[in-house]
């Protein structure tokens, strides 16, 4: 009984170990393997060659550098990105490299096996054989050389070549005017139209009747009535008693008007003036009436202070011409402008002819 059990341990320890190397065998083996889509192809197409190498997750692969051309004449056209695909759940992969090859030249191609290195151990696929045949011509259907057809008419290609022409007409046109300018020297004429100044009192009413128009006598904002009247009477002022009644405070005003006018006239003014300050500066709201009142006193004073000029003593409207003489800031830009205009026929005629020339031969 000792010996019988004995053996049975025995047995299922070399069954364990025979398990375990099968195990280790497989999970170490490495699959390299090349294939082309098809063995045999016509000259000038193209063929995917794929170089795939299965290994256990986590080796280190180093696959074969191909850049040009996988042998002698058979080109590498386009490299794809490498494609990685997982098995057994995650424990190994496939990574594949994939070239789009073409030849040029009738041949049997013998592509040898390319070495891959996983964890620094090479191993190669199988090699390759590729066949490429020239076209096939069918000797019943030869046929002579046609006649030379003449292109067809199409508007939009000459579409650029006439638009370039028309530019250059008038880039000649408007560089001949130009340097017609530069020579003739004539000076710069101008033309001013000037409108007679208004009488100082014409001014000032223009400004009431705005005032009148507005209904600002009777408005609640009180601060843009007297502003607006006193500015009135500004004006008339200014022009009339030739002092600078814009820039003068109301007490200024009423002490410079008193040096040549009457008192009894300025004293209605000054009233007006001092409503005005209060207003402005004291926020004080007068009533209807008295905004009435200073405004018929304004009108009055001007009234009887205006000097008048008859119609036909007035200065009419009229227009200056001035005649300047053309500066050398002048001519240095109309020669500029020549130049500049020179310079784009140059570059449009060399475009437009480079596009007849091509259109052409």
């Amino acid at each position: 009984m000792k010996r019988i059990n004995l053996l049975r341990v025995f047995g299922v320890f070399s069954l364990l170990m025979l398990f375990s190397a099968s195990f280790r065998a497989n999970a170490q083996s490495v699959v390299v393997e090349a294939k082309l889509d098809s063995l045999e192809m016509l000259i000038g197409s193209q063929s995917r060659l794929t170089v795939e190498a299965t290994f256990d997750t986590g080796s280190k692969v180093v696959f074969p550098q191909l850049k040009d051309t996988v042998v002698r004449n058979l080109e590498i056209v386009e490299t794809f990105k490498p494609d990685t695909s997982w098995l057994n759940e995650g424990k190994r992969m496939t990574v594949s490299h994939s070239y789009m090859v073409s030849v040029y030249d009738s041949a049997f191609f013998y592509i040898p096996g390319f070495e891959v290195l996983v964890d620094d151990k090479a191993y190669t696929s199988k090699s390759l054989a590729l066949k490429v045949y020239l076209m096939p011509i069918d000797s019943v259907d030869i046929r002579g050389i046609k006649d030379v057809m003449a292109p067809k008419f199409v508007l939009s290609d000459w579409l650029i070549t006439g638009c370039g022409t028309l530019l250059i007409v008038i880039l000649v046109v408007v560089a001949v005017y130009l340097y017609k300018r530069l020579k003739d020297n004539k000076p710069i004429i101008r033309k001013i139209h000037v409108e007679p100044k208004k009488l100082p009192h014409e001014e000032a009413e223009d400004i009431i009747e705005q005032i009148k128009e507005r209904k600002l006598s009777h408005s609640e904002d009180a601060k843009l009535y007297y502003t607006r009247l006193t500015d009135a009477l500004r004006v008339y002022f200014s022009g009339r008693f030739g002092f600078n009644a814009m820039e003068m405070t109301s007490a200024e005003i009423v002490e410079k008007l008193l040096e040549s006018n009457d008192k009894e006239a300025i004293a209605k003014i000054k009233s007006l003036f001092t409503v005005s300050d209060l207003v402005k500066f004291a926020k004080y709201k007068p009533m209807l009436n008295e905004n009435d009142a200073n405004l018929l006193s304004a009108v009055e004073f001007i009234n009887k202070t205006k000097i008048d000029v008859p119609e036909n003593e007035r200065e009419k409207p009229h227009d200056i011409i001035i005649e300047e003489p053309r500066s050398k800031k002048a001519k240095r830009i109309l020669v500029g402008s020549i130049i500049a205009i020179i310079v784009v026929i140059a570059v449009v005629m060399f475009l437009v002819g480079r596009d007849i020339n091509m259109m052409l031969f």
